[in-house]
């Protein structure tokens, strides 16, 4: 995977080390965050962005990896105060940023179709 200036925790600081983060390869380790991606969304910025549609299904798609889990850095930003995992537990984790793709491996794809009261979904 390629680090890249996509994710928004570029600027924040690192909980743990408290230096700042930089580029990277946004990652989560909650599948609650990740399916809230792989649904698309509509702002200013990503217009009508949306999950995969087929005949009249939409599905979720989110790659399953394994991280160098010496490298994750712990952004502290007002979205996600605190991504420590040994604090918030992983169901209180936005995010983890990693800074080489090297210590990114994708293993698994994935695959749901949305449900109503699925987060962010546009199912009914």
């Amino acid at each position: 995977l390629k680090p890249g200036k996509g994710q928004g925790a570029e600027q924040a600081l690192d909980t743990r080390s408290g230096e700042k983060i930089g580029e990277g390869v946004f990652v989560t380790p909650n599948i609650t965050v990740a399916q809230a991606f792989a649904n698309g969304y509509k702002t200013s910025k990503h217009k009508n962005t949306v999950a995969y549609e087929y005949k009249e299904h939409t599905i979720y798609a989110v790659l399953q990896c394994r991280v160098n889990q010496n490298k994750i850095r712990r952004p502290n930003r007002s979205s996600s105060v605190c991504n420590d995992e040994e604090v918030m537990g992983i169901e209180g984790t936005f995010e983890w940023i990693l800074n080489n793709g090297d210590d990114v491996r994708p293993y698994a794809l994935l695959i749901k179709e949305a449900q109503p009261g699925d987060p962010h979904s546009g199912a009914l």
